[in-house]
């Protein structure tokens, strides 16, 4: 009992211990310090099947997933720590050893650590819908910047991490939701900068959820859009290359563009008749422009790489 009230207050740790169905993913960013090389490892589980790691290097016309079985994974809280087979991932290094099998190695430490805030009345990334039992999917940001130093050889290659920048988050639950968008980047001229949004249609009780999340971190403040928030998805325009989406709450508006090239393809952690394919781009763009409502400037900024990643066509 008393851990599954403190796991509520640590989204990075195992939510799912000894559940017999549903998936758990953690999903570490990475993007060197010339912005040219960003690498997306996801690790996770899915319940009585199978533990996986997938691998998306920007410029990768399709993503590698390898499986393990459930006995090669494991995790504990105290430190934080995953263990998948021979890789291993927490909140202060990343190991990856598949040099014989995939031509891959990497280690890479991450400090100075910037966590998402999570409080008892906002429990992180979901808000009020954390305590909500039984959805389909959960969500949790737990880094949203950090600095990174070490490197990967991919096939060769060698790719430095070193003054790069690392973020990180995790979904769990019975199944990935479908619809989805999700965009995300730290990658900005102005320093200590990163934002995130995901739209979903999540089933709960038999009916459907269409709900969001977006956060800009600035220097000088964190700005929250979210369903439970009381904001709202004022604009929408999908075209081949790019999505334009507008948020609104009382006192803000925020514009976001994203430029989406066509990106590989990840396996989303669906079961059944929804199982299938997420495409997903390590090389995208997103522009923001944060106003008043009056029509006053507070911010411009460029993300460049952002990624972001797709499955379903969202009805907005």
């Amino acid at each position: 009992m008393l851990r599954s009230i403190r796991k509520i207050f640590h989204p990075v740790w195992a939510q799912k211990t000894n559940r017999k169905k549903g998936f758990e993913e953690w999903r570490y960013r990475m993007v060197s310090a010339d912005h040219r090389h960003s690498l997306t490892l996801i690790s996770g589980i899915r319940q009585g099947e199978e533990a996986f790691l997938q691998i998306l290097l920007q410029g990768w016309e399709e993503g590698l997933r390898i499986s393990y079985p459930m006995d090669d994974f494991r995790t504990s809280d105290h430190p934080f720590g995953i263990a998948l087979g021979a890789n291993r991932f927490s909140t202060d290094r990343i190991l990856v050893r598949l040099e014989e099998s995939h031509g891959i190695f990497g280690d890479v430490s991450v400090s100075d650590p910037q966590y998402f805030p999570v409080t008892l009345r906002v429990p992180g990334s979901l808000g009020g819908y954390r305590y909500v039992p039984k959805m389909e999917c959960y969500h949790g940001v737990v880094i949203t910047d950090a600095e990174l130093n070490g490197a990967f050889s991919v096939h060769g290659h060698e790719i430095d991490f070193t003054g790069g920048r690392l973020y990180l988050e995790k979904a769990w639950g019975r199944d990935f939701p479908s619809p989805w968008l999700w965009v995300q980047s730290n990658q900005f001229k102005q320093p200590h900068t990163s934002f995130m949004l995901s739209i979903a249609e999540v089933d709960w009780r038999g009916s459907s959820l269409t709900g969001f999340f977006c956060y800009l971190q600035t220097p000088d403040k964190l700005y929250r859009f979210a369903t439970y928030t009381g904001a709202k998805i004022t604009q929408w325009e999908e075209q081949e290359k790019w999505i334009q989406v507008v948020l609104e709450d009382r006192k803000v508006r925020l514009t976001v563009k994203i430029h989406r090239p066509e990106g590989a393809s990840l396996h989303a952690s669906k079961s059944g008749e929804g199982a299938g394919m997420v495409k997903e781009t390590a090389a995208g763009k997103v522009d923001l422009w944060l106003e008043l409502r009056n029509g006053e400037r507070i911010l411009s900024c460029n993300g460049d790489p952002a990624s972001f990643g797709q499955t379903g066509k969202l009805e907005i």
